[in-house]
């Protein structure tokens, strides 16, 4: 058996009989960090997890693993894509590829597996890291992972650790990882110590035992975490060595820095580096830092990352750009020198940039909106698009209307449309019928379809989604009427209002 697996044994037996004495031998035998041993252990219960959801979509939705591992969407079941779970409609299912989703629609817990090798105990990082991020109340072992991990994403540097160190099986075909056996034998032993972690009588004591001494000295010193303690000191020192050797490695330095700047009290010397570099991942991660701090003023680091970003280049320079204006607006840094920059914005940042100007200069609004709806890239039609409904006034219905005139193409007006229909009022809803009775679509049949159809078959959800995730940041424009508002369109008036 594994050390650290016998370690957790040895622990869920002392708990068991209340032998929980801790010795200093006992101390030093764990040889896993506080962040990863938690981690290991909600990995074990994580496919446990994924068990109980296949037990489910077996019994009830008549899922064949073996043939979704392989054929993936091809072998879903003859069932709606979603719905709810027969007997269990607390749970909502979604098929996908080659897995499923369970949500819970009380609690919002989200389980997400994909099939390989015929069985469900394959865990992808991202559904890892969603599943945790979906917890309203996690459990005492989950709990404590997400109170060491506050950008919950970051877990994915104890996954590489711990694949690093063999504690976890990667498939060779995937990134997808799990437990070694000998560990996923321990699930029994596992749920004990996650019972007694959540007792306040024993959190000391299991803490100690699995060498976690942030936890320690937080319950002894009513909640200080940094409070003097030699044990817990180096436990934080080793894990700022590593997460700054893991900064310098570029695959690693986005996740890196948002670990270091959760841990680090004074992270001002790695935003800096990171605000320094060209756009990437890492530049995006300190944009979302430094936006949350309201306290600190990095106006000149933006300021010169912007002026080193294209708006209209590749991947990830438009959200680069269009998050540095935002952050330089909203501090009333540049202004002038954003106002000339706004009209010149190319393809990918045309949907953001018009929302942004319609904040902040709604004299370029309107062009703005016009442009990214008449976009090639569908985001900047999507955020334009949900954008114009969420404010619907008659300019915004205006601009959507104005492209049913001009183009019978459905991918062009897809997202306008279903914009129009997003809205409550009828006229709107007619102009759309029409123009969908005057240009028909044939749908594409057979077992496979184009991107393009499966584009115009979720137009709607694409909508409502943007919709939910831009309303409290445009709701608030409402009241705002560009200069340059359009009037309703008047040429080939075919709409019955």
């Amino acid at each position: 058996m594994h050390p650290v697996a016998s370690l957790i044994t040895e622990c869920a037996r002392r708990i068991s009989h209340s032998e929980l004495v801790i010795d200093r031998q006992s101390l030093s035998r764990c040889t896993l960090t506080p962040w990863t041993v938690w981690l290991l252990m909600s990995l074990v219960r994580q496919v446990e997890r994924q068990r109980w959801v296949t037990s489910i979509l077996v019994s009830k939705l008549g899922v064949d693993m073996d043939g979704m591992s392989v054929a993936g969407a091809l072998a879903h079941p003859p069932v709606p894509q979603s719905g709810l779970v027969p007997e269990h409609t607390d749970w909502e299912y979604y098929f996908h590829g080659r897995g499923c989703c369970l949500s819970n629609r009380i609690t919002g817990e989200s389980i997400d597996v994909d099939f390989y090798d015929g069985i469900s105990d394959w865990i992808d990082d991202f559904f890892f890291v969603r599943f945790l991020e979906s917890l309203k109340k996690p459990e005492p072992i989950e709990h404590r992972l997400i109170h060491l991990h506050p950008t919950i994403e970051t877990v994915v540097l104890g996954i590489n650790q711990l694949l690093d160190e063999g504690l976890l099986q990667k498939h060779s075909d995937s990134k997808v990882f799990k437990p070694l056996d000998d560990f996923q034998d321990l699930a029994d032993d596992i749920e004990v110590i996650n019972t007694e972690l959540g007792k306040d009588t024993k959190r000391v004591s299991v803490a100690n035992f699995l060498s976690d001494w942030l936890l320690t000295v937080t319950v002894e010193s009513q909640g200080d975490s940094r409070a003097s303690n030699p044990d817990a000191g180096r436990c934080i020192s080793e894990r700022r060595q590593y997460l700054e050797s893991r900064f310098a490695e570029s695959k690693s330095e986005r996740l890196a820095l948002m670990a270091l700047c959760d841990l680090v009290p004074n992270s001002t010397e790695y935003l800096r580096h990171a605000l320094s570099k060209s756009p990437s991942g890492t530049t995006s991660a300190a944009l979302d830092i430094v936006a949350r701090r309201s306290a600190e003023d990095w106006s000149e680091q933006v300021y010169g990352l912007m002026c080193r970003t294209d708006p209209s280049g590749e991947l990830p320079q438009p959200y680069t750009w269009t998050k540095c204006a935002e952050y330089l607006l909203g501090r009333r840094a540049h202004v002038d020198d954003l106002r000339e920059q706004f009209p010149r914005v190319g393809r990918r940042s045309l949907g953001d940039a018009a929302i942004l100007a319609l904040e902040y200069f709604p004299d370029l609004a309107v062009e703005l909106f016009r442009r990214a709806l008449r976009s090639d890239v569908p985001m900047d039609r999507i955020t334009a698009a949900a954008a114009l409904a969420i404010l619907d006034q008659p300019w915004s219905h205006n601009l959507l209307l104005a492209l049913l005139q001009e183009t019978r193409d459905h991918e062009a007006t897809a997202e306008s449309r279903a914009a129009l229909m997003a809205m409550r009022h009828i006229e709107l809803h007619h102009a759309v019928t029409n123009w969908e009775q005057n240009n028909p679509h044939q749908s594409e049949t057979g077992p496979y379809i184009t991107m393009t159809e499966m584009s115009l078959r979720n137009r709607d959800s694409r909508i409502q989604h943007e919709m939910e995730q831009l309303h409290d940041r445009v709701i608030r424009l409402r009241s705002v009427i560009p200069p340059d508002s359009p009037k309703p369109p008047s040429a080939r008036r075919w709409w019955p209002f």
